[in-house]
């Protein structure tokens, strides 16, 4: 699976937390764990590509702008990123069966569980 969409898939899981699921809570649980134990170093990753691209200061300090980092590079730092999220991460999806899911999904929560779904 493509790092980019482990990223989607981290990000809406969260929107699943208070879901009871009945059958398909111990994949969603089991999925969630997995994906959290390979997005940790995938993130670790991001900070030192957006450390590696950051204007700094006179005192060697990090300058932010906005919500985010000033990129003394931002094309170079922009190519590096593209192409690590491209790359393929191996995960070992717990899968749920359709007719195993609950009824009041949410559009966001049905989105992030779509790959788990077989």
């Amino acid at each position: 699976m493509k790092i980019k969409v482990l990223l989607e898939i981290a990000k809406g899981i969260k929107t699943l937390e208070k879901v009871v699921a009945g059958k398909a809570t111990y994949a969603i649980a089991k999925n969630k764990r997995t994906i959290k134990g390979l997005v940790e170093p995938i993130l670790e990753t991001i900070k030192a590509m957006q450390e590696k691209y950051a204007e700094r200061d006179a005192d060697g300090k990090t300058i932010m702008e906005g919500h985010g980092i000033k990129m003394k590079d931002l094309a170079g730092f922009e190519k590096e990123y593209k192409e690590f999220i491209e790359k393929e991460e191996e995960i070992k999806i717990h899968y749920i069966k359709e007719e195993d899911l609950p009824k009041d999904l949410s559009v966001e929560q049905a989105d992030a569980i779509l790959y788990f779904v077989k």
